[in-house]
């Protein structure tokens, strides 16, 4: 027999959780000593175990109850139900987690207050899905079609996507200088070197994607982040000047 501290401390619980539970008539202790405290035996710190494994698993206490003490109660059905249950939890936390990311890297990227990020989050979760895939595969070959999947995306997390966000956000804020200038140069200089580096000389996909891009309602409609027009002609005429200086 064990005192019921000695099962707490085996256990990771509490005296006070065992005592709750004794309590709801969940787990109720072997015998109790003289001065009143609960004692447990090896089959009750094996149903605590149980309890525990269950509460794991996503179970109310009120249905591991049922599970460990009902005759009429249905494992089978329970724990396909509670697997379902948990897919679909899985799937509504993955759409927060996206959403978030896209707050994150959006603010990372405008550099400016929480209603324009907003609202250009709003307006890119406003198309409809199968629309963007129909205008994109009505657009793109299935060769540049391959090339859209390594395209950076504000709910990523991966390395290459938040360099091209961090450079975009860097380009916004090196606005008040001319596009000429050292600064401007050096980031559309990475610019050039991410794109070699991940898109090598495939420049027809690129260069149709630019011209894309360029127009608000083309890039509405294909999905795209919504950039600032005064960005996306700073963006060219600097890159404009830096292919002038290679030549």
């Amino acid at each position: 027999m064990l005192h019921i501290n000695k099962v707490a401390e085996l256990t990771g619980t509490t005296v006070r959780t065992l005592r709750y539970y004794d309590k709801i008539n969940l787990l109720s202790p072997a015998s109790k000593t003289e001065g009143g405290h609960r004692l447990y035996n090896e089959e009750k710190l094996q149903k605590l175990l149980q309890i525990q494994f269950l509460k794991k698993a996503g179970f109310s206490l009120e249905e591991i109850k049922q599970m460990l003490y009902s005759n009429t109660w249905s494992w089978s059905t329970s724990l396909k139900e509670q697997l379902n249950y948990v897919i679909n939890e899985q799937e509504k936390l993955k759409t927060i987690e996206l959403s978030l990311r896209e707050l994150i890297n959006s603010y990372e990227m405008e550099r400016e207050d929480n209603a324009v990020v907003l609202q250009k989050l709003m307006q890119l979760a406003a198309t409809d899905k199968e629309s963007k895939r129909m205008f994109r595969e009505s657009t793109f070959s299935k060769t540049d079609l391959k090339q859209w999947d390594q395209l950076p995306h504000m709910s990523s997390n991966e390395e290459a996507s938040l360099k091209w966000i961090s450079l975009i956000g860097l380009l916004k804020d090196s606005m008040s200088e001319e596009p000429h200038s050292p600064t401007v140069q050096h980031i559309i200089l990475q610019m050039e070197e991410k794109r070699i580096q991940e898109y090598g000389q495939q420049n027809d996909f690129l260069d149709k994607l630019w011209e894309i891009r360029k127009s608000e309602k083309e890039s509405e409609k294909l999905g795209l982040y919504p950039l600032d027009q005064d960005l996306l002609e700073f963006l060219e005429s600097a890159y404009a000047i830096y292919l002038a200086k290679k030549e």
